[in-house]
């Protein structure tokens, strides 16, 4: 116990020395610290400023997955059926742990596509639909499942533009789309997560047809 202790004493005492060293370089102890986690891609810069921290989990999700794409691309089904049980999952966890905040996320993703102009841009469209789908992992409020939605959407784009490209030679097809999220969004602003995952159900199994078809 007593080494316990004098370990804890060492510690408490190193990171009062450290936190001191911070306060006296202020800036620059910052940006070294930063330019260490830059270098080992711990950290990387966002367009418009600022940081954000990498996924370093990501390829250890996708990484089997992509090898078992490359052997069986047959299997391309399965991970589509994956992402859209986690997306139905995350919209019931979301209907119960979302903050007012998350609501105001999912509520100007859905205004941006409601706002849609011209032609329709099936890579936008495509971005936004991976937005609002991380929008509402993130108020699901489950870090794991955060991060293995997004190694899922990473590793799907490609499919998921194709889908996109499907449905849009029909504007029916995008308005409808457009519809189902706002039923997900209101769903998980009203707090119901049964008819949130029963609206995600429904906007899931369309996309899933376009995409196996693509």
């Amino acid at each position: 116990d007593r080494a316990v202790a004098m370990g804890r004493q060492v510690l408490e005492i190193e990171a009062a020395a450290v936190a001191a060293l911070a306060r006296r370089l202020g800036n620059e102890f910052r940006a070294a610290v930063r330019l260490i986690l830059e270098s080992r891609g711990l950290l990387q810069a966002r367009r418009g400023g600022g940081f954000s921290v990498t996924d370093v989990t990501a390829p250890t999700i996708t990484d089997p997955l992509v090898h078992l794409l490359q052997r069986h691309p047959e299997t391309v089904d399965d991970i589509l059926e994956l992402r859209h049980g986690l997306e139905c999952v995350a919209a019931e966890f979301a209907a119960m742990r979302a903050t007012e905040a998350d609501d105001k996320r999912l509520r100007e993703i859905v205004g941006g596509m409601k706002r849609r102009r011209g032609p329709v841009d099936p890579l936008e469209d495509t971005d936004r639909d991976v937005d609002f789908h991380m929008a509402v992992a993130e108020a699901s409020h489950n870090v794991a499942l955060v991060h293995v939605m997004r190694g899922i959407f990473n590793l799907m784009r490609i499919n998921m533009l194709r889908s996109r490209e499907a449905l849009c030679h029909q504007t029916e097809n995008v308005t409808l789309l457009d519809e189902q999220h706002v039923q997900i969004a209101k769903a998980i602003t009203a707090r119901d997560p049964k008819a949130a995952r029963a609206a995600t159900s429904r906007g899931g199994s369309r996309s899933t047809c376009a995409a196996a078809g693509a």
